[in-house]
């Protein structure tokens, strides 16, 4: 507490006289939490630029569950599978798509326009980026999740007018079943024993978990005001839960469930301070992404910080401050932190705290989406860069 006391006051100091740009990049605080002597002995992620290929702007990317594979949708339609390794298996263009989904072994992908009421048409590619078949849904595409590989595979697809989806394809099969909702399905995501799906709706808003023919497992009420978003973790027994408010300069909240929809814990997504919630594959920890607002003599700046909580909801590291903007990227499951930091710096963090640089990119990071189990991360760059950040042996 009392070093973080120490950077406030130089902190003001230095945006009253103006030399505050002169010391970025040099010094860095750290505020540690209870748990900081235990989590010492475990080191910083180590991840390292596996490939880095020219894509262009991309308006969607998102890997299969395992994360060997990953598809990428370009502004015009262009849509993309690839190998972890890099290298593309095939491009396709199909006007108006805006997003996909592909099976673990990239045989398989489902595109659609994402929330569009006048294209809410599933198109399903087989492993040559031909048209394999189509489904045209009620009501607009607000998610979507797939289960599968060695060529079967399970979608699911949640809209706007109170359907979830559930779409099976295999060598000789092709079916689809479809059941209501109690409300506008805004997201969705099939469990890692693709026997399941939890999904979130709005006007009514709920959180819950059904079969994949529909029969529900438990149902909770969720905050009306909010669009929740569900994120299946790499875990079968936690699920991320983050709710939006609707309307500007309002806070929202986010929960990790257990699959029996009880609260591990709990916490506030600031709407002043922009709050993300990052959370670990084993849903272990969350680590919060916060732009807080520093205002001194009628100046103001942001400070970028990295917040990890236990699953207790207990502050283990609190990284960040006007010297060392920390914007997370991903957690692993022993609670260390991918973090961007200045001049096109990605660092790892440990659970103490400690900082080692782990790859210099070439451009500003646009965008980051890490795998399911946090081993590999997909870093867009400004320019239109696309880096693989991948752990040993990935």
């Amino acid at each position: 507490m009392l070093r973080s006391r120490v950077a406030t006051r130089l902190t003001m100091a230095l945006m009253a006289t103006g030399t505050l740009v002169a010391c970025i990049a040099v010094i860095s605080f750290v505020r540690r939490g209870e748990r900081s002597v235990a989590a010492a002995v475990r080191p910083a992620p180590r991840f390292k630029i596996a490939w880095q290929s020219n894509v262009g702007p991309l308006t969607w990317l998102s890997y299969s569950p395992n994360g060997e594979f990953f598809c990428a949708v370009m502004a015009k339609g262009d849509v993309s599978v690839y190998s972890s390794s890099g290298a593309r298996h095939y491009t396709v263009r199909l006007p108006d798509v805006t997003s996909a989904v592909v099976t673990d072994d990239g045989r398989l992908l489902m595109a659609y326009s994402a929330r569009d009421p006048s294209g809410s048409t599933l198109t399903f590619l087989d492993s040559a980026g031909r048209v394999y078949w189509t489904v045209k849904a009620s009501g607009a595409i607000w998610a979507a999740d797939v289960h599968g590989d060695a060529g079967r595979a399970t979608f699911v697809a949640g809209t706007g007018e109170k359907y979830v989806y559930v779409i099976e394809l295999g060598r000789h099969r092709k079916h689809y079943r479809r059941w209501r909702a109690a409300g506008a399905v805004t997201s969705a995501a099939i469990d890692p024993g693709g026997q399941e799906v939890t999904f979130a709706t709005w006007q009514r808003s709920t959180i819950a978990r059904a079969t994949l023919r529909g029969r529900r497992l438990w149902e909770i009420e969720a905050q009306p005001a909010s669009i929740q978003r569900i994120e299946a973790l790499d875990s079968t027994d936690r699920i991320l839960v983050c709710g939006a408010p609707n309307k500007p300069g309002v806070d929202g909240e986010f929960a990790l469930l257990d699959q029996a929809g009880n609260t591990v814990t709990r916490g506030t997504i600031s709407a002043c301070e922009n709050t993300r919630v990052l959370a670990a594959p084993n849903g272990r920890y969350v680590c919060l992404a916060q732009d807080r607002l520093i205002e001194h003599k009628g100046k103001s700046m942001r400070e970028k910080h990295a917040v990890l909580l236990d699953s207790g909801g207990r502050t283990v590291i609190d990284k960040g401050s006007l010297f060392f903007q920390a914007d997370p990227l991903l957690v692993t499951r022993d609670g260390a932190v991918l973090l961007a930091g200045a001049k096109n710096a990605v660092f790892g963090m440990s659970a103490s705290g400690d900082l080692e640089v782990m790859a210099k990119v070439p451009a500003r990071i646009t965008r980051c989406v890490a795998s399911r189990d946090r081993t590999r991360a997909l870093i867009e760059c400004s320019g239109g860069k696309l880096i693989m950040l991948a752990a040993p042996g990935r």
